[in-house]
Parts: C-alpha cells; structure tokens; sequence
C-alpha cells in the first residue's frame, strides 16, 4: 500500500469520478484506476461501486476513505512539523506565565498560535515570577512573561508590554476622574501590599528607597 494509493481513493470519493480525480491529481486515468484497483487488492474487498455515472464508495469504502484521509492528514501535519525543525522552529513551545498575566493574556496567546502555528503544541504554566526565573534557569520552560524586577536574573530578556500602576482608595477628590499622582504622594498613605516575593512589592519599595521615604505597609495580601 502507497500514500499515493490513498489520496487516488480519496479523490474518486470526494469527486465521484475517476476521470475528474485523474485531472486533480494530473495523472492519466488508466494509471489512477490501477492505483485504486491494486488498494482493493490490498485490502480485499471493493471499494467504489463503478457506474455509468461516476463512483460511490461501498460500505467497506466508506470505512477506509475514513482511514484514509486520517493518514493524509497525519502526512501532511509530520511535513509540518519538519518544515517547522528545518527551519529552527520548535514544534513544543514551554510557556510560562506568572498569575495575573495569565489572567490577561493565556486565551489571547493560545488563539494566535493556533492561527499562525496550528503544528506548534504550546504548553502553559503558571507560576509566580521568581519561580518561573528558576524553571528558566533549569530548562523546565523555555520562555516566559515576567515582571521586569523578577526578569533581571535572565541573560536574554525583551520588553514586551509596560503598564501603568494605580493607586486605588476610598478617597477621592477629583468628582469621578482619575488624575495622575506621584509616587511621593502615594507614600504619605498606609498602604496594602502583596508580600515580599511579589514584584509589585518590590517595584513600589525599590521607588520609596529612591526617594528615601519609608513605605507604610498597615496589610499584606
């Protein structure tokens, strides 16, 4: 049995005409008759009823067309997959993702590389940064969105997306808008923080050490 043998059947089928498969594939159509003729050989049974009219697939048929477009496509996903390598493109892609980037950006990202690497298989991770920085490091991922505080151990790094950061309270004196403040004014509040191990905790704090104003952290969350 032939791949070639295959996509002739597969076209018979979906044509309904050995003549008009034969113009499909530019073979001649004695010579694509023979190639469906030696797969009923093969498989023992027939399977295309032949009339005056074109060609159906027999019950039999019907079960191997099935068979039969599941191995072309298989073909055609593996000459993928190796046009991809020949090209020094990884068909297994280990993402990782701290939490709220996951929350923001795993479905967009999931959706674009279907659209553009349907063969590529990408695999998601969440994790916090540090974490994700030490997966890196050992080979356990092998890309990753992290904030910029934990991203400074990596050797190779780009910046992808900057954010702006908001101070939310209670309070508010500006009837509804949402004014710029500076990071001196946010310090002057107690404030609520993630711990330690989070970036933006050490984003506001490597500010305060800039400004050499002490933070006032009343909650961590």
């Amino acid at each position: 049995m032939r791949l070639r043998q295959l996509e002739a059947f597969i076209a018979a089928c979906e044509l309904g005409s050995i003549s008009r498969a034969a113009e499909k594939l530019f073979i001649a159509q004695p010579a694509l008759g023979l190639q469906i003729r030696g797969l009923e050989d093969d498989m023992g049974v027939q399977l295309l009823a032949r009339t005056t009219r074109g060609v159906t697939p027999t019950a039999a048929g019907c079960e191997v067309l099935e068979w039969a477009q599941g191995m072309i496509r298989s073909k055609s996903e593996l000459k993928s997959r190796l046009r991809l390598l020949s090209i020094g493109i990884s068909t297994h892609i280990r993402l990782g993702l701290s939490p709220s980037l996951a929350v923001a950006f795993a479905v967009p990202i999931l959706q674009r590389a279907h659209e553009q690497f349907p063969n590529l298989r990408l695999d998601l991770t969440e994790s916090l940064g540090q974490f994700l920085a030490d997966q890196i490091q050992k080979s356990q991922v092998d890309m990753a969105l992290v904030f910029e505080e934990v991203g400074g151990v990596l050797k190779d790094e780009d910046r992808v997306l900057s954010e702006r950061l908001c101070f939310v309270t209670a309070r508010s004196d500006a009837n509804g808008e949402a004014p710029e403040i500076s990071l001196s004014e946010v310090l002057e509040h107690p404030l609520a923080l993630p711990s330690l191990k989070d970036s933006l905790r050490h984003v506001v704090q490597r500010g305060a050490d800039s400004l050499g104003i002490a933070a006032q952290i009343k909650y961590e969350v």
